[in-house]
């Protein structure tokens, strides 16, 4: 709920699943997120209770300490606890298009991938606003890859997810991340070169949690270029 309250939005908590239908009768949501271990209902029970009685226009977030398979709940994104800020920003920009970053993070000190080195690097070949540009441009279409990745991967997905890595490695090196091109390659080989599908998961959710990584530095950098970049000069 703290987590929440920071993207100034309406919460309002239900203990268990017969609250939350009756929250739900009473006001109109534009997102519900949904705990799989209830005290009364298990999640997906809980979604088919609330498909069964009204016309489910909100967006429905599904929640669980453990990987799930989400393929046939019908739900618009899963998350796996215990749940990181950056994971719900990022969440509720791929919603709902809101993106929040506060003055405080805007620095370049605790980036692990595009941090002050990676700066200097791209300004050794491009000006302020060129960059902006580009950084422009690699933000809006590193979100689009990342918004298309499954949450859970499932066997199905294998395939489609190969081809994005691919797609990711080549604008990935534009902006010399050598780290995370690392981590990059080592999932795509893992992905192509084992059969063990728990294997492959388990390399997936390193990986996702990784670019997941990537992509809010990407959102800081820019930030950082556009708001504190003559600061850095």
């Amino acid at each position: 709920l703290k987590q929440l309250s920071d993207f100034e939005v309406k919460v309002d908590h239900a203990y268990n699943g017969k609250e939350a239908i009756s929250a739900v009768r009473r006001n109109l949501y534009h997102c519900i997120f949904v705990d799989y271990q209830l005290p009364d209902f298990v999640g997906n029970e809980l979604l088919e209770a609330l498909r069964a009685e009204f016309d489910m226009q909100m967006k429905v977030v599904l929640m669980s300490a453990e990987t799930l398979e989400t393929t046939d709940m019908l739900i618009d994104a899963f998350l796996l606890k215990p749940i990181e800020f950056r994971d719900l920003e990022l969440l509720i920009s791929r919603l709902f298009g809101k993106r929040r970053i506060h003055s405080e993070d805007v620095t370049l000190n605790n980036q692990i991938y595009l941090g002050t080195s990676a700066l200097e690097n791209l300004l050794e070949y491009m000006g302020k606003d060129e960059l902006q540009g580009i950084l422009e441009v690699f933000d809006n279409a590193i979100n689009d890859k990342f918004h298309r990745l499954p949450v859970a991967l499932t066997p199905q997905d294998v395939p489609e997810v190969l081809k994005m890595l691919h797609a990711l490695k080549g604008s990935i090196s534009y902006f010399r991340a050598d780290g995370f091109i690392a981590i990059l390659l080592e999932a795509d080989a893992a992905l192509r070169e084992t059969e063990d599908f728990e294997q492959m998961k388990a390399t997936y959710n390193g990986f996702y949690k990784d670019f997941t990584q990537f992509v809010s530095e990407v959102a800081v950098l820019r930030q950082f270029v556009e708001i504190q970049f003559e600061q850095f000069l």
